[in-house]
């Protein structure tokens, strides 16, 4: 069969057969080359990749990992595996098929309450139940869906909900999957078990299941767990490597080629199988959890990256309202129609191959997103695209702003205190956004937010300076791999241990307090931080208690 092999930076070569190859041809695929890997770029310039490398890279990982399965696994899991084979491979290549533009920036603007019968929740039952798939792994495959979007799972450990760019994957890959299957010919896929692997949905019929049955479903919980869960899967493994290479910030080498050597499998109380790594891979595993979290809190909660998310979701709000009044020809805003023109802009037919009616862009990339900003005016637009006009952080890390404000406590109570305030002025809702300046009376804001604004209006005033703020919320905590959902292998699938309980001091290590929610605030004159932060202590606190 012929193969093709791309030249990779991070994994030297990659290997493609000739099924695949035509998966990667397609025009859905082919857009991820104009979708951005990261929002790294504010702060790391180089980092220009994308998420079509990244996507040929889970592949290449995916590929060894389950070769090192294989090799460890009894006969009689060998045969379930390599029955798995080619879907567990196409859910790693089409994992991020139906990203949204600018990596994660955009993600919640395709819908942000999402249930089985509102927005892209109920547009996934409606693909999985309108596709060949048998009747009884329709109905079974829903339910599980809709477990894992309960957040009332009433349960000590609630599952992980699917993230938007899973949900719209998945509904890309149902669309493709009469094609995949045409390029696979008699080799078997399931499309049950790609959509389980993309949105990391588990099974949880075990207990009900004969010995065989349960084999089956943990095998293929195994595969879904390599891909999509809260511990080192190939997912994450590859951006880890690769967005660390491409930016520079390379602070943590992961051996991926031991970790993939050390990869088994184990088998818990209740029959369940999870991916686990051999003990002479621990070394890396540390590497790993070090790597995401260090990534988390350097990189992600990084006051330059945070400016710019915020400039660019205000600058596609600022645009897109323009847009949809131009359009509506109305010659002012309608929230109505802004919203409509929002849901068509980011919508699963826009990741459509043929142009939709009623939507004004097919395959929605990056460019499209520049192309609709570009077309509008505002000074957030003028922010965004010059660099001169740029915001100065009043701090730039929480270790800056804990040493600010004196101690924990202080820290504590203006983050609480501000708290509404920091909520109000970054609304899930692009096309309603509120200004933090000296015209903030005239602004939908609630009382007591505006009171807080008047407070910090008083300082500027006193040093002559013009209020206008800017608000972004990061976190303290960065613990971002479950150490409890990684296991370690000793002998064979039943003798292990998690990392947890091997390792307990990594959770004290650069924790943090997880309740502690972090916040900065930008401002386009520059104010002295000691002196503000003294300002707020004596105006806002002691704050009353409730």
């Amino acid at each position: 069969m012929k193969t093709k092999i791309i030249k990779d930076a991070v994994h030297k070569y990659i290997e493609l057969d000739e099924p695949f190859w035509k998966t990667v041809n397609t025009a859905e695929f082919q857009r991820l080359r104009w979708i951005e890997q990261t929002s790294y770029r504010a702060l790391y310039p180089a980092a220009r990749h994308d998420r079509f490398i990244h996507s040929l890279g889970v592949f290449h990982l995916g590929k060894k990992a389950f070769s090192s399965l294989l090799e460890n696994a009894r006969k009689r899991e060998k045969d379930l595996l390599n029955a798995n084979k080619d879907s567990f491979l196409l859910a790693c290549l089409l994992h991020d098929v139906g990203h949204a533009p600018f990596s994660h920036t955009c993600e919640d603007f395709f819908d942000n309450k999402i249930t089985i019968t509102k927005g892209i929740g109920k547009e996934l039952v409606e693909a999985v139940e309108a596709s060949e798939m048998p009747s009884n792994e329709k109905e079974i495959l829903v339910a599980d869906f809709t477990r894992l979007l309960d957040k009332s799972a009433d349960t000590s450990k609630p599952p992980k909900p699917p993230a938007p760019h899973e949900i719209v994957s998945s509904i890309v890959v149902a669309k493709m999957f009469p094609d995949c299957c045409a390029y696979f010919g008699s080799r078997p896929l399931s499309l049950n078990l790609i959509i389980r692997c993309i949105i990391g949905c588990t099974h949880t019929t075990y207990q009900k299941d004969d010995k065989n049955v349960k084999r089956e479903k943990g095998i293929k919980d195994c595969l879904i767990r390599l891909l999509n869960s809260s511990t080192s899967d190939v997912d994450k493994l590859d951006y880890l490597a690769r967005d660390a290479q491409m930016s520079g910030y390379d602070s943590v080498a992961i051996d991926t080629d031991r970790l993939m050597k050390g990869l088994c499998y184990v088998i818990d109380d209740q029959g369940q199988y999870h991916p686990a790594f051999k003990k002479s891979a621990l070394s890396v595993i540390e590497n790993v959890i070090a790597a995401k979290n260090s990534v988390a809190k350097w990189i992600l909660n990084h006051p330059t990256i945070i400016y710019e998310r915020i400039l660019l979701r205000r600058s596609i709000g600022v645009a897109l309202k323009q847009l949809a009044t131009q359009k509506s020809g109305e010659g002012k805003p309608d929230d109505n129609v802004t919203d409509a023109f929002i849901k068509s802009v980011f919508s699963t037919q826009s990741l459509s191959v043929a142009p939709q009616e009623g939507h004004p862009v097919r395959l929605l990339t990056d460019g499209d997103i520049l192309h609709f900003i570009k077309q509008a005016k505002s000074p957030h637009i003028d922010e965004f695209l010059n660099r001169s006009k740029r915001r100065h952080p009043v701090w730039k890390s929480a270790e800056e702003y804990a040493n600010l404000c004196g101690d924990k406590e202080n820290a504590f109570k203006i983050a609480s205190y501000l708290g509404p305030l920091v909520d109000a002025s970054n609304p899930p809702d692009i096309s309603n956004l509120i200004t933090l300046d000296d015209s903030f009376e005239q602004s939908d804001l609630s009382d007591e937010n505006k009171k807080i604004l008047k407070t910090i209006q008083q300082f500027f005033k006193k040093h002559g300076k013009q209020m206008d703020l800017l608000f972004g919320k990061a976190k303290r905590s960065f613990i971002m791999i479950n150490p409890d959902d990684i296991y370690i292998s000793f002998s064979d699938e039943k003798d292990f241990s998690t990392y947890k309980q091997l390792c307990d001091s990594i959770l004290v290590q650069g924790s943090g307090d997880p309740a502690f929610q972090f916040f900065y605030m930008f401002t386009k004159e520059v104010i002295d931080a000691k002196e503000f932060i003294s300002w707020l202590l004596r105006e806002i606190l002691p704050l009353p208690t409730n």
